[in-house]
């Protein structure tokens, strides 16, 4: 029983330093999200970023809350940023920004001219004309959709931070 115990735990171990060498476990890396924003900057440091460029900021959801926490369930800290006016390939729309547990997790763009949008962001990237998930690389997906409001838009996404997201979820619901 104790050689099997220990055994299950190098092969847990080992498991996970390869997955790490292949950077599909490695949940610290940075990804480029849209127009040089880059997943796991802080709160702090794209606000920043943001006042310097002028730009007219709402804060959508701050991620704090007046209920008392759980002692049975971890915190998960959700920062919505609305940027009105945000301009991307020459098209103005609303930029929205979440932040999972302070730190840059995905980029949401909204043209206000979607169709003309449609054309040029399809000369970068064409795949985004079928409406599936790109993989820019290893950690950020490229998506489009439709939000409750029937507006649509292009996410930028950090694959890893996602999956934190839906970890949490499940072990809290």
């Amino acid at each position: 029983m104790y050689i099997a115990g220990w055994f299950f735990i190098a092969v847990f171990v080992g498991v996970g330093c390869q997955l790490d060498s292949l950077g599909t476990s490695s949940f610290t890396v940075r990804t480029s999200l849209i127009d040089g924003f880059v997943s796991r900057q802080s709160v702090t440091e794209v606000e920043t970023k943001l006042r310097q460029d002028n730009a007219k900021v709402v804060v959508v959801e701050d991620g704090k809350s007046n209920e008392q926490r759980s002692i049975f369930r971890s915190p998960l800290l959700v920062r919505v940023l609305n940027v009105v006016g945000f301009t991307y390939l020459g098209f103005e729309g609303d930029l929205r920004l979440e932040f999972i547990d302070g730190e840059l997790a995905s980029t949401w763009f909204f043209p206000s001219d979607v169709t003309h949008f449609e054309v040029e962001i399809s000369k970068q990237w064409p795949m985004t004309i079928s409406e599936q998930p790109v993989y820019l690389d290893a950690a950020t997906e490229l998506r489009v959709g439709v939000d409750y409001r029937g507006k649509k838009y292009w996410a930028w996404e950090d694959t890893n931070l996602q999956q934190k997201v839906e970890r949490w979820i499940e072990q809290n619901t």
